[in-house]
């Protein structure tokens, strides 16, 4: 399978591990053992902001070549079929269109005539071959068909990654994938009578963008994460590949060779068997899917050390009431505040910034002093709240590989006014510890830090962790050594 071609037709391959082809491309498909499809026609559309009964309305010119890409695609794709490659594609959002038809009418004469444009619908299926069907439904929790074993492995690696913009509607094969409560298709295997290729349908794939793409030198190139993970579909997809190769030089058994007249001896009972195991293989799917939401819920607070924006902020004020602070955040018609929390040791302020690639600057800080003010502005207030900067610098990088978390700017601006600055992961580690056992010195003592610290990172006290493993290596050593003393006297008794 190393010499494997693979062309990729509208789908950028994570790690460009297959030629990447444009829809408006003439490229044969004849140079390629395997296909990677995405309807994506949105390259070709060129309306210019024009519509007609809410849809898009295609120009003159460009409605020639879209209709010339979607017929040629949808023969080439018939073609490598009847010749025995895979199809694999990708389902992305139906993109319905109006197309300039090519015809007019006219009506009216002299300074009144007037002409108008004969349009028809066109949409980006029309590139797929058969008679299927794609309705608009979106949504990210599906589970395996049953008797799905083409899939089973190319899930296992990508379930986490995958979502769904649309459903199948007709017949097909073999569904590989439906919707939680199965009244739905959402990927499918299907095979053409007299061809001996598959085209196996297939939901979207997702991933985030700052994890697999990276500029340099002003031009975009993939990560080593976007690589490893090319490599992974890569060898889904050739196995899959393999098993449909293998399968298609057996006769598939007609329909009524399964009716109970034709049944063996132990088949009967083998099926039965199989019908439990795939009961008791759907509760354990749905034993599975709540203990990976509970394991979700359970894991927020570790969003502290990547996340930005709202999610940040959210497990900063979880953070801050495990450390003992009354949290709130507040909101009203002129103002918005991150986070507004307070303890018997004072009231504090803050705001949040995460950065992908960079320092936390002196804007946000700018921000922080501006809401401070408004804070005080409030008939309620009757003090100045202290300013806490929380940063998540550099939020997708180790913590170890963090040089920076504030740029000197924004150092010396939060000398000048006072303000604390926290390094979210700093928080995360302090709030994991209270989590795992109630200390109510050492929250008192964070607090303190928050408080203590003006124009400086906020350094909290250390987690007590290492000095837990220590007591119980001494107390371990001293059991040890007492039961080594009790041998040896023994010992000298006898």
């Amino acid at each position: 399978m190393a010499d494997t071609q693979i062309l990729s037709i509208e789908f950028d391959f994570p790690g460009g591990l297959a030629e990447y082809v444009h829809f408006s491309s003439k490229k044969s498909l004849s140079d390629a053992d395997v296909v990677v499809f995405k309807p994506n026609i949105a390259g070709m559309l060129g309306y210019g902001g024009k519509t007609y009964k809410g849809k898009p309305s295609v120009s003159q010119d460009s409605s020639a070549l879209l209709i010339e890409a979607l017929n040629y695609w949808k023969r080439e794709l018939s073609d490598a079929l009847s010749v025995g490659k895979t199809v694999f594609v990708f389902l992305c959002e139906v993109d319905e269109v109006f197309v300039d038809s090519g015809r007019r009418q006219y009506s009216g004469t002299g300074r009144n005539r007037a002409t108008t444009v004969m349009v028809s619908d066109a949409h980006n299926y029309q590139a797929l071959p058969g008679d299927l069907s794609f309705v608009t439904a979106k949504g990210s929790s599906l589970r395996l068909a049953p008797k799905a074993d083409l899939l089973a492995a190319y899930w296992s690696e990508f379930e986490d990654h995958t979502e769904y913009v649309v459903h199948i509607q007709g017949t097909i094969t073999q569904p590989l994938l439906l919707t939680r409560d199965r009244s739905r298709t959402l990927a499918g295997l299907l095979r053409f009578k007299g061809s001996p290729g598959s085209m196996v349908l297939l939901p979207l794939l997702r991933w985030e963008y700052d994890e697999f793409y990276v500029e340099k030198d002003d031009e975009i190139h993939w990560t080593k994460k976007a690589s490893q993970f090319g490599h992974k579909l890569r060898n889904a997809l050739l196995e899959i590949h393999r098993t449909l190769r293998v399968s298609s030089l057996r006769t598939p058994a007609p329909d009524w060779t399964r009716d109970t007249r034709y049944q063996l001896p132990k088949e009967s009972k083998l099926l039965s068997r199989v019908l439990l195991i795939e009961e008791e293989l759907e509760a354990l799917e749905e034993q599975k899917a709540r203990i990976k939401r509970n394991v979700d819920t359970e894991s927020a607070l570790r969003q502290l050390l990547y996340e930005k924006g709202k999610l940040l902020e959210a497990q900063i004020r979880q953070a801050l009431e495990i450390i003992g602070f009354d949290v709130s955040s507040y909101r009203d018609s002129d103002s918005e505040f991150d986070v507004v929390f307070e303890s018997p040791e004072g009231r504090l302020l803050g705001e949040a910034e995460g950065k992908d690639n960079k320092a936390i600057n002196v804007d946000k800080l700018r921000q922080l002093e501006m809401n401070i003010h408004e804070d005080f502005s409030r008939d309620c207030v009757d003090s100045m709240a202290k300013g806490v900067l929380f940063g998540n610098a550099r939020r997708l990088k180790p913590l170890e590989e963090r040089p920076e978390w504030f740029t000197a700017k924004c150092m010396t601006a939060a000398e000048r006014s006072g303000t604390a600055l926290v390094r979210t992961p700093d928080l995360f580690f302090v709030a994991r510890y209270l989590l795992q056992k109630k200390n109510n010195d050492f929250a008192a003592q964070c607090r303190e830090a928050l408080f203590a610290a003006k124009g400086q990172v906020v350094q909290f006290p250390s987690v007590p962790e290492k000095q837990v493993l220590t007591k119980r290596k001494k107390l371990d050593t001293e059991q040890k050594g007492t039961k080594q003393t009790t041998t040896e006297s023994s010992a000298t008794s006898d």
